[in-house]
């Protein structure tokens, strides 16, 4: 796959170029975990449902989505899923079981590197910093932010 740069006119420039990797050309609807694992907005949203209700037919995931899909659409994009190594998948009857091979701890840490490399130039600190400063927090969020703080100041995790 080749993305043509604005920089150099009609030269090819590999997508998983550095020049390429570091000028942020990725499609932001989606995260990149793992090396080839990439999970798009409705991706995480199946994702999403197995996580809550663990192993699930397509049917139940259906019916757990919040949106009308059609079966066969969301029958296709738990396949592409399993394809990508992110759901496995049992037969049961004449049914598939289809269940998350991925935490969700593993997830959100993966998708959180990208944002953090994207937009806050490696800075876990300006992300939070971000945070902290432009979204609302209770009285509780903020004691739960300072006693983490306060454990990693001594060391622990």
């Amino acid at each position: 796959m080749y993305h043509v740069s604005t920089r150099t006119a009609d030269v090819p420039t590999p997508i998983d170029s550095p020049r390429v990797r570091e000028s942020n050309y990725y499609d932001n609807s989606s995260f990149r975990l793992g090396n080839s694992m990439r999970l798009t907005d409705r991706d995480a949203d199946l994702m999403n449902v197995l996580w809550e209700h663990g192993p699930s037919t397509v049917a139940e995931v259906r019916a757990h989505l919040g949106v009308r899909l059609a079966y066969t659409t969301v029958l296709t994009m738990l396949r592409t899923l399993e394809t990508k190594g992110a759901v496995t998948r049992t037969k049961e009857g004449r049914a598939h079981r289809y269940a998350a091979r991925m935490a969700r701890s593993s997830a959100r840490r993966r998708a959180l590197a990208v944002i953090v490399g994207k937009f806050f130039r490696g800075s876990t600190a300006g992300l939070l910093a971000h945070l902290v400063e432009k979204e609302p927090l209770s009285d509780a969020e903020i004691a739960r932010l300072r006693e983490l703080l306060e454990r990693r100041a001594r060391g622990g995790e």
